[in-house]
């Protein structure tokens, strides 16, 4: 009887032991988890952002682009300081027409700082300088497929042609039909052709 009693003992005692080592385990599992959102949370402090509560932050420019804004500032003010000594001879638009270019593509094209030189010395307005810029070519050719191929070009400027001739024959015969009119008018009134002619011409 005694080693039944015994054994009830033993398998209490054993289940015990197993129930306490469960426990210890979790509180173990539960102390490193604990300790790991510590560490997690020691290093989203250091890289959170210290920023004051300002709503017009959002409008603001950043730094960097602030001093990119006034390098770019610097130089243009630079390049057109001489503005105020232009004569009003010398404002008038430029030869050749450059869009969406930046600062550095248009300072970097040789027709700009032809033009440029051309206003300073006073011949910008002259046949010479007319010639010279318009036979100039840029650092970068066109490319090829914005450029009309030599087939269009001449069917469009034969077409042109062609209008235009209509209408030179169109303005003829309206000044002959108008000629004959004041002639008729002339002769009814009375008036010598001599006078009449020089006046329609």
């Amino acid at each position: 009887m005694l080693p039944i009693k015994n054994r009830v003992k033993y398998r209490k005692e054993q289940l015990e032991l197993k129930r306490l080592k469960t426990i210890e385990r979790e509180f173990e599992k539960k102390q490193q988890l604990d300790e790991k959102k510590e560490i997690l949370e020691e290093i989203r402090r250091k890289v959170r952002p210290q920023v004051d509560g300002d709503l017009m932050r959002l409008w603001k420019n950043t730094i960097a682009w602030s001093n990119k804004l006034d390098k770019f500032q610097e130089k243009e003010n630079k390049l057109f300081s001489s503005v105020n000594t232009f004569s009003s001879e010398q404002l008038r638009p430029t030869k050749f027409q450059v869009t969406i270019a930046c600062y550095h593509q248009i300072t970097a094209d040789p027709r700009f700082r032809l033009e440029e030189r051309l206003r300073n010395t006073g011949l910008l307005n002259s046949e010479y300088a007319r010639s010279v810029l318009a036979n100039t070519n840029p650092i970068r050719q066109p490319r090829r497929d914005i450029v009309s191929s030599n087939r269009g070009i001449d069917s469009v400027s034969n077409g042109l042609k062609s209008v235009k001739r209509t209408l030179d024959v169109v303005k003829d015969v309206k000044e002959k039909e108008n000629n004959i009119i004041i002639f008729n008018l002339a002769e009814t009134d009375g008036k010598d052709k001599n006078t009449v002619l020089p006046a329609v011409n």
